[in-house]
């Protein structure tokens, strides 16, 4: 393995809690004050003028990593993700956790301020021994630098984006968004393209026509098929955190630290994996947006695919190509994960919103629900086609059973 530096932390031995400091708790809550700690530790380091940022969704994933390694390392009860990974002699495993976690973000954000973060893991440290402290850095330390191994690994390099175009003709310059951490490798299989979609529909298919028509007509920005609730779901779910699901069925079920933080890891590795096969898929095939394809339709010479050259979609159009849908994949990432490890209680409901804007919410009666209406939400809003969604859903659905079969199983199971 390639030797990775750890950046030091503050010793514990001898060193005082922050007046005022909250202890971070050895329950359920460690793992959302951790991350909230590794994104403030970002947006120090950018401003320092750091210029390390990992991949799309992969900083957060592989503080989950550390944190389940190293704890999982000392209790033993599940599978592990790195398999010489061992336990210093003597170490505890929460406090060997939030060891993990604070060498991760130093690892990750080189320039920022680590006074948050040497005081939480300070107040998480109050009333061991110092024999066991050292042994839970010592094993803290070696997760963090695993995972930050994992969550940087990249094996080939990308083609930089080329517009496409003809000699002298002017077109949109502008890179797409999403191909960010496409050379990276996955962390629960060996190559994006491992779960490849089969890819769009050919135009001169049924199946085209209908996907064309469906979106034309239920997700233009004039629709008189789609209803207020409709319109409603296409704005709700532009973005939503998958991590309120877990904070819930945590608090709800008591977990401990690292029941929790397994759950976090999994969800969080099926989701980037996801989100790598989408953006892979979308840079292999390049498959037209609705709005392009709509104005266009003349192009792919079919009868039944009318032409509406002022045609706009309800919603602003991302900047990638279209198949397979990102939402898609994301969601069912989520819901096949959560699914796989958590059974709702009969009457059991979740609440959906994004850390940004909580107190816009609405509720979901089964875990597949996230998914579904996320898709859905896509169709209504003008900018994904249905067999790009179901495809994406494939997409997520396979990387969630993968996490769940290959890594963080009860041992023995």
């Amino acid at each position: 393995m390639t030797s990775v530096w750890i950046r030091p932390i503050v010793s514990l031995i001898g060193l005082l809690v922050l007046a005022g400091t909250p202890a971070s708790a050895s329950d359920w809550r460690s793992v959302g004050e951790w991350d909230s700690l590794r994104s403030a530790a970002s947006s120090s380091n950018r401003a320092a003028g750091g210029d390390f940022i990992p991949a799309h969704l992969r900083s957060s994933t592989g503080l989950y990593l550390a944190m389940f390694s190293a704890m999982n390392a000392v209790d033993g009860r599940y599978q592990p993700y790195f398999e010489d990974l061992a336990a210093a002699p003597g170490a505890d495993a929460e406090m060997s956790g939030h060891y993990a976690a604070a060498a991760f973000i130093g690892l990750a954000y080189p320039s920022a301020d680590m006074d948050a973060v040497n005081a939480a893991i300070a107040a998480a440290a109050e009333g061991l021994d110092a024999d066991t402290v050292v042994a839970s850095e010592a094993t803290g330390a070696q997760a963090a630098a695993l995972a930050f191994e994992a969550a940087n690994a990249t094996f080939r390099d990308v083609m930089p984006y080329r517009p496409y175009t003809i000699a002298g003709r002017w077109v949109p310059t502008t890179p797409p968004a999403f191909r960010n951490g496409l050379g990276h490798r996955p962390f629960l299989y060996d190559a994006p393209e491992d779960l490849a979609p089969p890819g769009p529909p050919a135009l001169d298919s049924d199946q085209w026509a209908a996907d064309f028509n469906e979106v034309r007509e239920l997700g233009g920005e004039n629709s008189t098929l789609r209803t207020e609730a409709q319109a409603y779901e296409a704005n709700f779910w532009i973005a939503k955190d998958w991590e309120p699901l877990v904070m819930q069925l945590a608090e709800r079920r008591n977990w401990s630290m690292l029941e929790a933080v397994r759950v976090y890891s999994l969800v969080a590795m099926a989701t980037s994996d996801a989100g790598l096969t989408t953006g892979w898929a979308k840079d292999h095939f390049q498959f037209w947006r609705p709005i392009t394809a709509i104005r266009n339709a003349d192009l792919d010479d079919r009868e039944d695919t009318g032409i509406e050259a002022g045609w706009e979609p309800l919603l602003e159009t991302p900047r990638h190509p279209e198949y397979p849908c990102a939402h898609c994949s994301y969601g069912s990432a989520v819901s096949s994960t959560l699914s796989a490890l958590v059974t709702l209680e009969p009457g059991e409901t979740l609440d959906v919103y994004a850390f940004e804007n909580p107190d816009e919410v609405q509720t979901i009666t089964n875990l597949w629900e996230f998914s579904q209406r996320m898709s859905m939400s896509r169709l209504y809003g003008g900018v994904h086609y249905r067999t790009s969604n179901d495809h994406a859903d494939e997409i997520g659905r396979r990387a969630g059973e993968m996490a769940v079969e290959r890594y963080g199983r009860p041992v023995g199971e």
